[in-house]
């Protein structure tokens, strides 16, 4: 029998650390202005920290008397004080700091060695303090970037600018980054942006720091086009670390004679002959051997009007019911969103959405709701087509993605892009899977149970979309009858991998592939499915034997209907 008394000792030890007998080690941090002496004990701070075990046992530390002096210049006495309650305690109280003062007790946690208190700080930023490590981003890649520290908050920063780079662009602390910080940001191989983009927002930042004209106003007009030789020769010099880290070999030629050609000055000569040597020889090998400064290309941005990176890794996450650790990202989900259907492109009415995605396989509806903003979807595991009655699939999802920044009141600090928290999402699966998917007419698009998720005429007039729990788990939005502003419909394909002997390559499925399942459903109610397809959640179609479809389950309260309400 194992008992555990940690609370106790931890009380205790904290009351060890308010009294000052027999301390023995004086630690002097601050500097001049900001400084402060700690009196601690020898033994506790060899048996808690590391840092401190090989500091207090070498022959040169100071001593006076029986007392060591131990110095920290580099740590204000503020951070100190949190630091050394932890070794006592092994307790922080979260609450009574603010998030740029854990900021600084994590540098010096890691610095010290402690690297329980610098994991359990960042657990604590990243799942109690993401809205405002989104809103504050660039300070916490300005933080990030300045030490070797910090593994968590670092790969956090590195996953919101890869999947969302306007969130760093359109900061407003983004044109004082220091020129070391933005070079980072460039190296980022996974960063979904086009490369003319990214020069564009080079070229503000190019700008800024150019220093302004004795009036206050700006150095550069902002019109390219005044600019005169002076101009350019000052913005290449303010641009000339950067240059080598843009991707050129990837940006259209078109662009390349508009934005680059005229500030061909600002140009490396070697730089510009192999961009120019790339385009007009085609047939030459691409590699560093034959072009130094080529670099591989980066992941193209997700092609939606709504969703982003990190949403559609959700989406794949909950596909393979996936939690916990060892979660998709955006790049190594195993799946492919093919676009079918945008409504701002294609239309809103419901004979469109059959024309293009009827027998598709796997599909992903995704709808912006008109006046919530709120991203509302579903997962239909099987395929879309019309005829009356239900397809039975345990695999299917609803889902409210939360709600997206209107344009037009975007909150301070924020851009009008959504953010790369997920905090607040709703998923809700089948809890009578043989109601799951509703089949019917071409006069109704995409509906998820009798009630739950339904579109049906054209989905962008008023109350022709509905959302009322019936046949899944939960409610995914309190709106029940709404219209859309835009709606997408993706085709969800597996990534086949293809291995030769030199190398990997990832091709994604064609037109003709059925999905994820491989499950094709007849019209005469059969179960076609392909060898290769676990048959032990096949998955059926049951007629409607009258147009009320109620479900009699002996569920007084949950009588479905096909009205979609």
């Amino acid at each position: 029998m194992k008992t555990d008394l940690f609370s106790v000792l931890s009380r205790d030890l904290n009351e060890l650390f308010n009294d000052n007998e027999e301390k023995n080690v004086v630690i002097q941090v601050g500097d001049e202005v900001n400084h402060k002496e700690f009196h601690a004990h020898s033994i506790i701070l060899r048996a808690r920290c590391k840092y401190f075990k090989s500091g207090l046992s070498c022959d040169w530390v100071k001593r006076e008397g029986n007392r060591i002096i131990f110095k920290k210049p580099n740590i204000t006495p503020e951070v100190f004080e949190v630091i050394l309650k932890y070794i006592y305690s092994a307790t922080i109280t979260y609450e009574n700091y603010d998030v740029m003062h854990l900021l600084d007790v994590l540098v010096a946690a890691d610095e010290l060695l402690l690297s329980e208190m610098a994991e359990s700080i960042q657990e604590y930023l990243l799942n109690h303090k993401a809205d405002w490590l989104q809103k504050n981003f660039t300070k916490l890649w300005r933080k990030s970037r300045e030490f070797d520290w910090c593994g968590k908050v670092q790969e956090c920063c590195q996953a919101i600018v890869c999947n969302e780079p306007h969130c760093l662009f359109e900061s407003p602390e983004f044109l004082t980054l220091e020129e070391n910080l933005v070079i980072a940001f460039l190296k980022l191989d996974n960063l979904i942006m086009e490369e003319i983009e990214i020069w564009n927002y080079l070229l503000k930042w190019g700008k800024a720091q150019i220093p302004k004209k004795e009036d206050g106003s700006p150095a550069i007009d902002d019109c390219e086009r005044n600019w005169n030789e002076r101009d350019i020769k000052a913005l290449g010099k303010a641009l000339k670390g950067c240059i080598p880290h843009v991707r050129w070999f990837h940006i259209e030629p078109s662009e390349l004679f508009n934005k680059i050609w005229p500030l061909k000055e600002i140009f490396p000569q070697d730089l510009l002959e192999e961009i120019f040597r790339h385009h007009f020889t085609p047939n030459l090998p691409i590699d560093s051997s034959t072009f130094v400064y080529y670099k591989p290309q980066r992941p193209l941005p997700f092609e939606s009007t709504i969703l982003q990176q990190h949403h559609v890794a959700k989406l794949a996450n909950w596909i393979d019911r996936k939690e916990g650790d060892n979660l998709y990202t955006y790049f190594t989900m195993p799946y492919n969103f093919k676009l079918l259907v945008r409504g701002s492109r294609d239309g809103f009415s419901s004979g469109t959405f059959h024309d293009k995605c009827d027998s598709k396989g796997a599909s992903i509806v995704v709808m912006k709701v008109r006046g919530t903003n709120e991203i509302l979807g579903g997962y239909n595991p099987v395929h879309w087509m019309t005829g009356n009655g239900h397809l039975t699939t345990e695999d299917s999802f609803i889902f409210n993605l939360g709600r997206t920044t209107p344009d037009n009141n975007v909150e301070e600090g924020l851009s009008s892009y959504t953010w790369y928290n997920l905090n607040g999402v709703k998923i809700s699966r089948p809890r009578r899977p043989e109601y799951a998917v509703r089949i019917k007419d071409r006069t109704c698009g995409p509906c998820f149970g009798d009630k739950d998720l339904w579109m049906t005429s054209n989905f962008n007039e008023d109350e022709n979309c509905s959302a009322v729990k019936d046949d899944y788990d939960f409610e995914i939005t309190s709106t029940e009858k709404f219209a859309v502003d835009e709606y997408e419909v993706f085709q969800v394909l597996k990534k086949v991998i293809v291995k030769d002997t030199s190398n990997s390559v990832t091709i994604n499925n064609n037109e003709n592939e059925r999905g994820v399942d491989d499950v094709i459903v007849d019209a005469n109610n059969d179960v076609n499915v392909n060898d290769a397809t676990d048959t032990s959640n096949a998955i059926i179609v049951t007629t409607a034997t009258n147009d009320n479809d109620d479900n009699d389950d002996n569920d007084n309260d949950d009588d479905n209907d096909d009205s979609g309400w």
